[in-house]
């Protein structure tokens, strides 16, 4: 998706190139979490670049924080602007 020009993994990517922390929704389910930081060792999720995994923190139902890696094109933007 794109907004005013920006898509939502280029967005995603400014704020994790600036060190910020960005929440983010799963595209196939709605989930949302935090996007954090890239993890340049993954590829078993179908990156082609080492800016396309994206290491992700969210709460689960029993109140567990989980953390794990994403392909930055599962997720859309959670934030308005």
């Amino acid at each position: 998706m794109e907004k005013n020009g920006v898509s939502d993994a280029d967005y995603i990517r400014s704020k994790l190139d600036d060190n910020k922390e960005v929440r983010v929704r799963k595209i196939d389910n709605g989930e949302t979490m935090t996007a954090y930081g890239y993890d340049s060792e993954e590829t078993s999720i179908g990156s082609i670049s080492n800016r396309d995994a994206i290491k992700c923190k969210w709460k689960g139902e029993n109140g567990v924080e989980w953390d794990d890696v994403f392909n930055i094109y599962a997720f859309e933007r959670a934030e308005s602007n």
